[in-house]
């Protein structure tokens, strides 16, 4: 078994907590699950901070060997395109680390981790609220932000675009779940079916 770490150099200072996950999973003693389905999802305290934690689930065989010899695993590209989305000013959960355990070169289990999203909650039913339009307004800047960069985000959808309203009524829109994201995207009908 074989297991690769890498930690953003902002975050060196968790890695005692990345190797914590990496040995115990989410078994570590004081996650607390909020999401349990085919990923688990827990948080995790760190030096004042939450840190999300996302476990993927152990790939099928043919999966194994793709994320293993072909193609990055879901983990090591949402740590990826998570730095690539903050270098063009889209707004996502800092990315901390990736884990990728191998057992006999093939993917087995990997975790991505980041800043946890505190007070976000998700877009379903934005349509309901009193200032929809001026929420909406702010997610068309994200959708703006996404074209002018040439990004498709796979799995764009209510569920992955979170939002914070501040105390002062503005909201923040966060992205999530963006490890399917194709960049460099050069087709405007791909970028807008995006969004269909």
């Amino acid at each position: 078994m074989a297991v690769k770490i890498t930690i953003a150099p902002a975050y060196e200072h968790l890695r005692p907590l990345v190797e914590e996950v990496a040995a115990t999973g989410s078994d570590h003693p004081q996650a607390e699950v909020i999401y349990r389905g085919r990923n688990t999802v827990f948080t995790l305290p760190a030096q004042g901070l939450t840190v999300n934690v996302k476990a993927y689930k152990i790939p099928i065989f043919i999966n194994k060997i793709a994320y293993g010899l072909v193609r990055g695993s879901k983990a090591r590209r949402s740590y990826d395109n998570a730095m690539k989305l903050l270098a063009a000013g889209i707004p996502t959960a800092a990315p901390i680390a990736v884990i990728e355990e191998r057992r006999a070169g093939l993917l087995y289990r990997s975790y991505f981790l980041s800043i946890h999203a505190q007070g976000y909650r998700d877009c379903r039913y934005i349509d309901q609220e009193p200032d929809y339009p001026s929420q909406a307004q702010g997610l068309a800047r994200i959708i703006y932000m996404l074209q002018k960069n040439a990004i498709v985000m796979r799995d764009f959808s209510p569920g992955n675009v979170l939002r914070y309203r501040r105390p002062d009524g503005a909201v923040d829109f966060c992205l999530i779940d963006i490890n399917r994201m194709d960049f460099d995207v050069r087709s405007r009908q791909e970028l807008d079916r995006m969004f269909g």
